[in-house]
């Protein structure tokens, strides 16, 4: 008839035969599944649980056979590693989650309170461990971002509290991304991204090597390495700090400087801190600290003062002693001569009647940590180091 139409048919509703559809409708009806950036896994609990666990694929691809689907492992894996999956990052979750801080009781404060000092350099103590706190978490939250210090407590003798202390430090929620002690391969330098904390507890066993490489594990924002079961390699920000604890006064070994070493030498630990205080407020004043722009990294004449203060925990040399001993820096406008690190070693041997076997490279590293300038002296154009003798 003109002028009508012909009503349209409604459509049929398309079932879900596609094999993806039946993947995804089957683990959305019986679990939850996320991944998680930080340790680069996937985790899943059935819908009747409440936490999550590590996800076994193969556990999960022969459940789903067993009931009656019909598709490869390989189709689980591609939707395992597609967007249809929600990522997870359990630091962001933590500190987010944290209660907000009351903005008057200062719990940083109240737990270092605990740890007694030597040399009353409590400020100090305080005044470092709030900035390296607030580092940690900026270090966790921001890709671009990573503390370049570790804050390391000295006690001469063992079960002194130290280790646990620092374990004290990692709350309970995360207490999976901690690890303990590092070497310089592959694997270590993943652990900085998979954790919240790397605990440095046998300083006083490793070699000047060692430390070393620690030293530059310090400086990395993120890593380039081939993570297990990756076919190529993935840049992954760096998320970890450091802290740890040495009975040996003496460990530090390089010429070249200390700034990314806080070291505290404590007296006593009050154990009574793991009754009296609540480990997630200590860290929800330091994310507030985070948040509203707290300025934790070193200011130029901190960087100074712990350079200086660091000198205590250096390993000295016979050569660095007996340089203190007879000489000390000078200026072009003000010296006794001009010696060549040669001379001054013949200087010092002379000094001692030769009892003493002194190295020539030692020799510059002990210049060197004694803040000695090596300088380029005309006409001569010979170097060298102007200096003070100092009377015996």
């Amino acid at each position: 008839m003109t002028g009508t139409t012909t009503p349209e048919k409604p459509r049929k509703k398309k079932h879900a035969t596609n094999k993806f559809h039946l993947v995804r409708d089957y683990l959305a009806e019986h679990f939850d599944i996320r991944y998680n950036s930080v340790s680069t896994e996937f985790e899943y609990k059935e819908k009747d649980q409440e936490d999550y666990k590590p996800l076994n694929e193969n556990n999960i691809f022969i459940k789903m056979c067993l009931d009656g689907l019909t598709f490869s492992l390989n189709n689980l894996m591609a939707f395992l590693k597609s967007d249809l999956v929600p990522f997870y990052n359990p630091f962001t979750q933590y500190f987010q989650s944290l209660p907000a801080w009351d903005g008057k009781t200062d719990f940083i404060q109240k737990l270092a309170s605990f740890v007694n000092l030597k040399h009353d350099i409590c400020d100090r103590f305080d005044n470092h461990f709030k900035k390296w706190l607030v580092r940690t978490v900026k270090c966790a939250m921001v890709d671009s971002y990573f503390n370049k210090q570790a804050f390391i407590l000295v006690h001469d003798k063992q079960n002194s509290g130290k280790s646990t202390f620092c374990r004290f430090l990692c709350p309970p929620k995360l207490s999976n991304y901690i690890a303990e002690n590092l070497s310089i391969d592959k694997d270590s330098r993943i652990l900085l991204t998979t954790n919240l904390l790397i605990n440095l507890d046998e300083l006083s066993t490793l070699s000047k090597i060692e430390i070393n490489s620690l030293k530059s594990l310090f400086s990395k924002d993120k890593i380039n390495d081939r993570l297990p079961y990756d076919r190529k390699n993935s840049i992954i920000p760096r998320r970890a700090s450091f802290i740890g604890s040495t009975n040996q006064a003496e460990f530090l070994n390089d010429e070249s400087g200390s700034v990314r070493w806080l070291c505290f030498v404590i007296e006593k630990i009050d154990w009574s801190y793991k009754e009296k205080i609540n480990i997630d407020n200590v860290w929800a004043q330091a994310y507030h600290l985070f948040k509203t722009n707290f300025i934790c990294d070193l200011t130029g004449d901190e960087i100074k003062e712990n350079e200086e203060y660091n000198r205590q925990f250096h390993i000295t040399t016979s050569e660095f002693e007996l340089i203190h001993k007879y000489l000390m820096p000078a200026t072009k406008e003000n010296n006794d001569c001009f010696m060549s690190a040669t001379d001054i070693l013949l200087y010092i041997a002379e000094q001692t009647e030769n009892k003493i076997k002194l190295n020539t490279n030692n020799v510059g590293k002990a210049l060197k940590m004694l803040s000695f300038a090596r300088e380029k002296k005309y006409p001569e154009k010979n170097y060298g180091y102007y200096v003070i003798k100092k009377i015996s």
